[in-house]
């Protein structure tokens, strides 16, 4: 019930002064992914058994419920990843997502991905972006359809490529130390 405590916490300190129009952003960036970190290794028990629940209460009590029936979870295990992924209703403004995913990594979490509307509003597109556990926000520049398949598959390349970078460096500095 990791999930629930930490949203009475969040609830007894939520600040009805957030504008209506930051209200999504402050759920999809800001709430979302500090109990995503908060919850820990219980957290991806939880979200594998009702994520789709969880992730509907928080929107409901932090957004009103505002268009809830466009809202989806799925838990996914597929190629290396495994964690989360959201489908929140379509953005209205910039740095809106279309999805999230919570990235788990041997039931850690790892990363908190989003697919954000981007400046130009483009219906056709958005902006991969990932949040560490820093709460660091990283915009990778790459443009990608809206469509929860494409937005997974971003995401895996961007792991396989970060994975392939740090083999690289790691050979330069034993190549650099021989």
């Amino acid at each position: 019930m990791r999930f629930k405590e930490i949203l009475l916490e969040e609830q007894n300190k939520k600040d009805e002064t957030v504008e209506e129009e930051l209200r999504w952003y402050r759920v999809q960036h800001g709430l979302l992914h500090d109990v995503f970190l908060r919850a820990g290794k219980k957290g991806a028990d939880e979200l594998r058994s009702d994520g789709e629940e969880n992730v509907r209460e928080w929107w409901n009590v932090f957004t009103g419920g505002q268009y809830i029936n466009m809202l989806r979870a799925l838990w996914v295990e597929a190629k290396g990843l495994t964690g989360l992924l959201i489908q929140f209703p379509r953005p209205r403004r910039q740095t809106e997502a279309w999805f999230a995913f919570m990235h788990y990594n041997n039931h850690e979490p790892k990363d908190y991905w989003t697919l954000e509307l981007g400046e130009d509003l483009c219906e056709e597109e958005g902006v991969l972006c990932a949040w560490n556990d820093e709460k660091q926000h990283r915009n990778y520049g790459l443009f990608i359809r809206p469509d929860p398949l494409v937005f997974l598959a971003a995401i895996r390349n961007k792991l396989d490529q970060s994975e392939s970078d740090h083999e690289m460096l790691l050979s330069l500095h034993d190549y650099v130390e021989a």
